[in-house]
């Protein structure tokens, strides 16, 4: 598949940040809530919104029968589908729908957060996963706060244990201190240990780091 930025999105800006609020609800709906699985979601996206050049907002009203033959989905899939957008106003679409309006007030609350969402179909989604991952298994969204330019820099993980002894918690403050001050970005997981020393040793020179979390 071809990955081509979502060229839907600064059409939905110029008409105004609903739509693309409602948008954004439709993806956290079919990652989260329908039940399927990562590569059943990459499927619809790479079909409905690359191939067909359509917003996931007329993915969920479209017919059962648009789902069985265009999108070639499984019955159990429909299944699933149907049971999450059960019976709704199609004259008061999506503004009537409970479950996208709950979607809605979740990012609402995100953004309140400073916490922002990336697609799959984003300009900015990270470029050197979507080189290393089977494209069936990228992450569909991601959830992220702070400089995402920070991810254009040359980027090294540091893995260790959490029960790592306090020699290689030095000997790890150290290294990513110094990757810190030749502009690396150190990447962690932020937990105890090894993690929690690369987070230490990047920020205390000034440096940045990118924290992936659970």
């Amino acid at each position: 598949l071809i990955y081509y930025p979502y060229k839907d999105h600064q059409q939905m800006e110029r008409a105004g940040m609903n739509e693309v609020l409602w948008e954004q609800a439709c993806w956290l709906l079919l990652v989260f809530r329908c039940g399927l699985s990562m590569p059943i979601v990459n499927t619809i996206i790479a079909f409905w919104c690359i191939q067909k050049r359509r917003r996931l907002l007329d993915f969920f009203v479209a017919s059962t029968q648009t789902w069985r033959v265009d999108c070639q989905l499984e019955e159990k899939v429909i299944t699933k589908l149907e049971m999450v957008r059960g019976k709704q106003d199609e004259h008061n679409y999506p503004q009537s729908w409970p479950p996208l309006v709950e979607q809605v007030e979740i990012i609402k609350q995100l953004t309140d957060e400073s916490i922002h969402l990336l697609t799959l179909l984003d300009e900015t989604y990270p470029r050197h996963l979507k080189k290393a991952m089977n494209e069936l298994y990228l992450p569909p969204i991601f959830f992220y706060t702070g400089d995402l330019h920070i991810l254009e820099r040359t980027t090294i993980a540091i893995i260790g244990s959490r029960d790592a002894s306090e020699a290689s918690l030095a000997f790890t403050h150290e290294a990513a201190r110094c990757l810190a001050e030749q502009n690396a970005n150190v990447l962690s997981g932020y937990t105890r240990g090894v993690d929690r020393a690369i987070y230490d040793g990047a920020t205390s020179t000034g440096g940045v780091t990118t924290v992936v979390l659970p």
